[in-house]
C-alpha cells in the first residue's frame, strides 16, 4: 500500500514536470540532476549540482574550461533557486553551519522507481538505471578533469575539497568502474582518448613550468644552508626529468583506449593461469620496496608485476609508463613541498597551490595504469592515498604530514583534528652536515670541504639572499681551463695576492690594461680559442662538448676515475704497438725539435722527403679515428651518457642480462671516448711540435749565412712538389692553433684565468728541459713511456679536480641536462600545448590541437574520418556532431546498443 502511494506520488510529480517543461533540453537537465544525485559518491552542494547540469548539456572543452573558472561559477543560493525551478520538490536542500546548501533526493526510493518502470512516450525521457547514471557522471567528470588541470589548485572559494573540480578528479574512475562500461565501446573510448590526451599535455606543461622554475635563477634567503639548497635543487631537477621524458612520448600519440582495453582483456583472460599459479590469494595492498618509497607506491604494484608476462609490448609500455608517471610525480611532490623550494615556488603565482595540482596529477596517472585491474580493485578504487601515513615511526611520516599540510582544506569545520594539527606543520631545516640521499657519503663530505675551502658560506652571509643557477655563471666557455662567464669583463688577476701587489701596478692595470682586456674579451679571439678547445676533443663538434662532459661524469667521479685509468692504459699500449694511430704524420716531437735546433737542413730534408702516399695514408687514418670519436661522442652526448629509455626498457623486460650488457657497452663507449681524447692530445702535441720545428728550421736557414741559404735553395728545388702541401699545413695550424693557444692563454691570464697559461708554460717548460738536459738524463728518456702515463694520470686528475671544485654537487651539469630535457619536450608539444601554463598566471591559453595521425588509425566515416589536419579538442568525440545536439538519451542508447553484444556475453 505504501509502495503504491509512493509510486503514484512519483508519477504525479513527473507528470507535472512534463507539463511545466515542454522544451526537451530542460527535460534532459531534470534527468541529469536526478541521475547525478542517485549515484553521487559524497554529499553534493547546490552549486556543484548546477555546474554538473550545465556541463552535461554543453560538453565542449572550451566552454567547460571557462565555466569551471572562478568568474563563471554561481553560489549555492542562486544554484538552489535554479534547481528548484527546474526539478520542483523531487530534490530537497539542507544547510550546514557554514551556510552551504547540500542537495539530495527527497525520497531515496526514486532511483529504484525509475529503474523498475518502463515508461512510454515522453515519460520515458526520465527513465534511468544506476549503470547509466554512473556513466553520465563519469562523462561529466571526464569533461571537468579535461578542462581543469591547471585549476585544481585555485578553484572557487579556494576550496578544492568542496568543488566539482575536486569531485571529478577524485571520483572519475570510480564512476566509470561502477558503470561497468568498458573502453571497447566507441563512445567511451573517444571520451577517454580526449581526456588522456588533454590531461597528459597539461601535466607535461605544468611539469615544464616547474622545470623552468628550478633551472632558472632561484633566490633563497641567506638563512638557508647553501649546500643543502644546492642538493635540493639538484634533486628536484632529477625528479622532473623522468616524468617529462615519459609524457613527451604520449603527447605525440592520440588514442590510448584501444591499448588499455587490450590490456584489460589480456589480464582477464589470464585469470585461470593466475589462479592455478597461486595457491592462496594474498590481500591487495600498496607495496614498498627498497627502491620505491612508501609515498611513491601504488595500489596495483603487485598486479602490475604479475601481469608483465601476460601483456604485449604495447600494453606493458602503456600501463608501466603511467604507473611510473604516478610514482615520479609523487616524488616531485615530495621534493617541491620541502623548504626552501616551496616558499619560493609559492611566490611565482598568486593563489596557486602546486602541491594540490601534483597530487591530482599523480592520482590521475595511477587511475589510467589501474584500468586493466578494475575488476580486482575494491569498489572501483584506483588510487592510493600515498601520503596518509599515521604511524610516527614510519620513515615517511614527517614528509607525508608536511605534504598534507600543504594541501588546501575545504573548511575548518569539516577538518579532522589531525588535519588541524597539520596546518602549521613545517619541515625542520635540514642540518648542514646531513647527507642528501642522492649523494654518497664520501662525495658529500668532499663537497663540503671544497665549499669550506672556497669560503662560500662566508660570502653568502654578507647578503640577505643567494642565487643558484645564475645565468652568468652557467654560460661557461667550453675550454676546460678557461671558465670565463660569457659577456663578463673578467676578474681581478691580483685578487688572491692583493697584499703583494704594489698600488702603482694595480692602478696601471686598472687604467691602461683593463680597457684592452675588455676589448679582447669581446673580440673574436676568445671565440677562436673556444672553437679550438671545444672542438679538439669533440671531433670539431664544439657544441657537443658540454653534453659530452656531462655524460662522462654521469656515473659519478668514482666510475670516471676507473674510466680514465683504463683509457690511460689503452693509450700506453697504443703508443707501444701502433704509435702512428690517431697522430700526426710526424709523431716524434722531441726528436723533430732537437734536429730542427741542431741540424735544420737535415730536419727539413727528412721532413720534406715524405711521399703523398704517406700523407694521404695518415690523413685517412686520422679521418677514421675522428669518425670513431664522433660515434663515441654521439652515443654519449645524445642522452648524457645513458642509453635512451626506448632502447633499454624493452631489453630489460625481455632479458635483463642484455640490458646489463648495454650498460657495459656504454662504459666501453666512455673509455673509448677518453682514449680518443688522449690520442687527440698526442696529435695536438705532435703537430704543434712539428709546426714549431718547421718554423725554427726554416728561420735558421733563411736568416743564416751563405751556407744556410745554399742549403735552403737546394732543399726547395729538390722537394718542390711536396712543399706546397706541407707549407699549407704549417700555415693553417700556426694560425688556427698555435697562435690562438699562445695568445689566448695570455689573455685568459690577464683577465683572471691563468689555468690555460699555466698548462702551456708547463708543457713548454717540460719539452725545453728534455731538450736541454737530454744528454744528462738520457736514462730517464728510456723510461719516457712511464712518464707519459704518469703525466696523463696527472692531467686526468687535474681535469676531474677542476670540474669537482667548480661544481662539487653537479648542479651546473644537472641544470644543463634539465634544460635540454625541457627544451626537447617543448618541441614535442602539440599545437597549443606550450600556452597551457598561462592559466596559472591568469592569462588565456590556446586550445590543444589533436595530432592528425590519430584519425588515420580510426576506421570511421563521416566528419571524423575525413579530417586529416590538427583540430581543436573542442567537442568530445573528436570533431563530429557536438554532444549537446545529440542529447543524453541518444548517448545512453548508443552506449547500451554497443554494449549489449559483448556485455552480457562477458557476464555469462
Amino acid at each position: 500500500m505504501i509502495a503504491t502511494e509512493k509510486n503514484d506520488r512519483f508519477q504525479a510529480a513527473l507528470t507535472r514536470l512534463l507539463q511545466t517543461h515542454v522544451v526537451e533540453a530542460e527535460r534532459y537537465q531534470i534527468r541529469t540532476a536526478l541521475m547525478w544525485l542517485a549515484v553521487a559518491l559524497r554529499p553534493v552542494r547546490a552549486a556543484e549540482l548546477w555546474m554538473a547540469i550545465v556541463i552535461e548539456g554543453n560538453m565542449n572543452v572550451e566552454f567547460v574550461e571557462s565555466y569551471v573558472d572562478e568568474t563563471r561559477t554561481v553560489d549555492d543560493a542562486e544554484a538552489m533557486a535554479l534547481i528548484k525551478g527546474l526539478v520542483g520538490d523531487l530534490i530537497t536542500f539542507r544547510a550546514d553551519n557554514a551556510g552551504r546548501y547540500f542537495a539530495s533526493l527527497t525520497d531515496p526510493d526514486l532511483p529504484a522507481y525509475m529503474t523498475a518502470l518502463d515508461f512510454d512516450g515522453d515519460m520515458g525521457l526520465f527513465s534511468f538505471n544506476p549503470k547509466d547514471s554512473h556513466m553520465i557522471a563519469a562523462c561529466i567528470c571526464f569533461m571537468v578533469c579535461t578542462s581543469s588541470v591547471m585549476r585544481t589548485s585555485h578553484v572557487h572559494n579556494n576550496s578544492t575539497a568542496s568543488s566539482l573540480v575536486a569531485y571529478a578528479w577524485a571520483h572519475w574512475s570510480e564512476h566509470l568502474s561502477l558503470s561497468e562500461y568498458q573502453l571497447s565501446n566507441e563512445h567511451m573510448a573517444t571520451m577517454m582518448d580526449s581526456m588522456v590526451f588533454c590531461i597528459s599535455t597539461d601535466i607535461l606543461a605544468f611539469l615544464l613550468t616547474l622545470n623552468d622554475f628550478i633551472t632558472g635563477p632561484v633566490t633563497f634567503p641567506a638563512s638557508d644552508d647553501y649546500m643543502q639548497s644546492v642538493a635540493l635543487v639538484g634533486k628536484a631537477q632529477l625528479a622532473l626529468e623522468q616524468p617529462i621524458k615519459t609524457l613527451s612520448k604520449y603527447v605525440q600519440n592520440y588514442g590510448c583506449s584501444r591499448v588499455l582495453q587490450s590490456a584489460r582483456s589480456l589480464y582477464e583472460a589470464s585469470r585461470g593461469d593466475r589462479q592455478s599459479s597461486e595457491h592462496e590469494r594474498r590481500p591487495l595492498h600498496a607495496v614498498s620496496s627498497s627502491t620505491v618509497s612508501k609515498t611513491s607506491s601504488l595500489l596495483v604494484d603487485d598486479l602490475i608485476r604479475k601481469s608483465s608476462t601476460y601483456f604485449g609490448q604495447a600494453e606493458w609500455d602503456l600501463v608501466n609508463d603511467y604507473a611510473r608517471i604516478a610514482r615520479n610525480i609523487r616524488e616531485v611532490c615530495v621534493v617541491f613541498s620541502q623548504p626552501p623550494i616551496y616558499e619560493e615556488l609559492s611566490k611565482e603565482f598568486e593563489n596557486w597551490s602546486p602541491i594540490d595540482t601534483l597530487v591530482s596529477m599523480a592520482n590521475f596517472a595511477e587511475g589510467i595504469a589501474s584500468y586493466p585491474y578494475w575488476n580486482e580493485l575494491p569498489r572501483g578504487t584506483t588510487t592510493t592515498d600515498a601520503f596518509d601515513i599515521t604511524n610516527p615511526q614510519d620513515p615517511n611520516y614527517q614528509v607525508a604530514q608536511l605534504i598534507r599540510s600543504r594541501l588546501r582544506k575545504a573548511d575548518t569545520l569539516s577538518e579532522s583534528k589531525e588535519q588541524k594539527s597539520d596546518k602549521h606543520l613545517e619541515m625542520p631545516p635540514t642540518p648542514a652536515d646531513q647527507k642528501p640521499s642522492q649523494f654518497t657519503k664520501m662525495r658529500w663530505h668532499a663537497a663540503m670541504a671544497v665549499e669550506r675551502f672556497k669560503n662560500t658560506k662566508a660570502k653568502i652571509t654578507h647578503g640577505s639572499t643567494f642565487t643558484l643557477n645564475d645565468l652568468r655563471t652557467l654560460s661557461q666557455r667550453t675550454t676546460s681551463f678557461a671558465s670565463i662567464p660569457a659577456g663578463a669583463s673578467g676578474g681581478d688577476p691580483f685578487q688572491h695576492v692583493s697584499p703583494l701587489i704594489p698600488n702603482a701596478l694595480r692602478r696601471f692595470y686598472r687604467k691602461r690594461l683593463s680597457p684592452v682586456v675588455n676589448w679582447l674579451n669581446g673580440s673574436g679571439m676568445m671565440g677562436s680559442l673556444d672553437s679550438f678547445g671545444g672542438g679538439a676533443f669533440t671531433a670539431g663538434m664544439a657544441n657537443l662538448w658540454p653534453n659530452t662532459k656531462i655524460g662522462v661524469l654521469s656515473d659519478g667521479y668514482g666510475v670516471a676515475v676507473v674510466h680514465f685509468l683504463l683509457a690511460v692504459l689503452l693509450n700506453h699500449l697504443r703508443r707501444m704497438f701502433v704509435p702512428w694511430l690517431g697522430t700526426y704524420m710526424f709523431y716524434h716531437p722531441l726528436e723533430d725539435l732537437r734536429l730542427a735546433l741542431s741540424n735544420p737542413d737535415v730536419y727539413l730534408n727528412q721532413a720534406l722527403s715524405v711521399s703523398y702516399t704517406w700523407i694521404l695514408a695518415h690523413q685517412a687514418q686520422k679521418y677514421l679515428v675522428d669518425l670513431f670519436g664522433s660515434c663515441m661522442i654521439g652515443f654519449i652526448a645524445v642522452n648524457c651518457g645513458r642509453w635512451p629509455d626506448a632502447t633499454v626498457e624493452p631489453l630489460r623486460r625481455a632479458d635483463p642480462r642484455k640490458a646489463l650488457w648495454l650498460d657495459r657497452a656504454m662504459h666501453a663507449v666512455k673509455v673509448g671516448y677518453l682514449l680518443y681524447c688522449f690520442m687527440n692530445a698526442s696529435y695536438i702535441l705532435d703537430r704543434i711540435s712539428s709546426t714549431v720545428a718547421f718554423l725554427i728550421a726554416a728561420g735558421k736557414l733563411l736568416f743564416g749565412g751563405d751556407a744556410e741559404h745554399i742549403a735552403l735553395g737546394r732543399l726547395l728545388r729538390r722537394h718542390l712538389f711536396v712543399l706546397p702541401t706541407l707549407g699549407y699545413q704549417v700555415y693553417s695550424y700556426a694560425t688556427s692553433c698555435v697562435w690562438p693557444l699562445a695568445w689566448g692563454s695570455v689573455v685568459c691570464a690577464v683577465v683572471g684565468q691563468p689555468g690555460l697559461l699555466f698548462v702551456v708554460l708547463l708543457v713548454s717548460g717540460t719539452v725545453y728541459a728534455l731538450l736541454r738536459y737530454r744528454a744528462k738524463f738520457y736514462i730517464a728518456l728510456e723510461l719516457s713511456g712511464m712518464f707519459v702515463v704518469a703525466g696523463l694520470l696527472l692531467v686526468a686528475g687535474l681535469l676531474l679536480a677542476v670540474e669537482f671544485v667548480d661544481d662539487p654537487l653537479g648542479l651546473k651539469a644537472g641544470t644543463s641536462r634539465a634544460r635540454r630535457v625541457g627544451s626537447a619536450a617543448k618541441g614535442l608539444m602539440p599545437i597549443g600545448g606550450n600556452t597551457r601554463a598561462n592559466v596559472l598566471r591568469g592569462q588565456k591559453a590556446d586550445p590543444i590541437m589533436m595530432p592528425s595521425s590519430w584519425t588515420a588509425e580510426k576506421e570511421v566515416s563521416g566528419p571524423v574520418g575525413e579530417q586529416q589536419q590538427q583540430q581543436p579538442i573542442g567537442v568530445v568525440g573528436g570533431g563530429g556532431a557536438p554532444v549537446e545536439e545529440v542529447g543524453v538519451q541518444a548517448r545512453v542508447e548508443e552506449v547500451q546498443d554497443a554494449q549489449e553484444g559483448m556485455g552480457h556475453a562477458k557476464k555469462d
